[in-house]
């Protein structure tokens, strides 16, 4: 094991360095070197399994959320605290696996710290591919009404996104439209691309650029500006920061 005296802050800002690099491998790799000591404060903390988690889902690797959760599991020292069960529900969420993700957020709401607004946001990311999304983002939002709950832009935003990811425009465009009168504020360029981002197929993404060009010209002019990408299936996404933080 290279540096064995090496302090958990230092190899938790080499793990990042290596996710930010695209090697969720690498940075695996100097988790699990952490996770071998015996004990003291060269462990890994919570808040290091938070990080790590965070940055399997960025990176959408199921072969190291199996390998860390597995590590998780067997470690008695470290308690499940809400930062890393938002870890866990994101990063299932991220490799594919929606209802799993959903069970950790169930056990937050079970918890005795509770969700916090990082819950919220990666909530309805979850709801993106969630077999029922629409329905359980729908009575979110109305449950956080009803407990009068500052509904910010970011959650706004999530919320669209649990609709575009289920197809619903129709439904996701009206939102949009009546977000100034909802929350106080009206649409961004983030708002515009997430809901872009979120649909899985290009038909009706085209829709959307069509509705967006006429209704926000402006703000769908400044969204072109930030560039586009297609991956390897045709389907266009626009260059914009979706990651959310544990």
């Amino acid at each position: 094991m290279a540096f064995p005296n090496t302090s958990v802050r230092i190899r938790t800002d080499i793990m990042t360095q290596f996710f930010e690099r695209g090697r969720s491998d690498l940075a695996c790799l100097v988790f699990g070197h952490m996770r071998q000591k015996e004990r003291g404060p060269r462990r890994p903390t919570s808040h290091t399994y938070a990080m790590c988690l965070q940055g399997i889902s960025r990176a959408a690797d199921s072969q190291g959320l199996h390998l860390v959760h597995n590590m998780l599991k067997l470690d008695l020292e470290v308690g499940l605290t809400t930062k890393v069960l938002n870890g866990l529900m994101l990063a299932y969420a991220a490799c594919g696996m929606p209802e799993k993700a959903m069970g950790f957020f169930r056990e937050i709401l079970h918890s005795e710290e509770g969700p916090s607004e990082q819950t919220l946001m990666i909530f309805f990311r979850v709801c993106e591919t969630y077999h029922s999304g629409v329905e359980e983002a729908t009575k979110m939002l109305d449950k956080l009404k009803s407990l009068d709950v500052r509904i910010d832009r970011g959650i706004y935003n999530a919320y669209i996104g649990a609709l575009a990811g289920h197809c619903q425009v129709e439904k996701a465009t009206e939102a949009i439209q009546a977000m100034e009168s909802k929350i106080g504020v009206g649409p961004s360029t983030q708002t515009l691309g997430t809901l872009y981002n979120a649909i899985p197929f290009q038909y009706w993404k085209d829709q959307v650029e069509e509705w967006a060009q006429a209704t926000y010209p402006g703000l769908w002019e400044e969204l072109e500006q930030r560039g586009r990408h297609e991956d390897e299936e045709g389907l266009k996404s626009f260059d914009i920061n979706r990651n959310i933080d544990v």
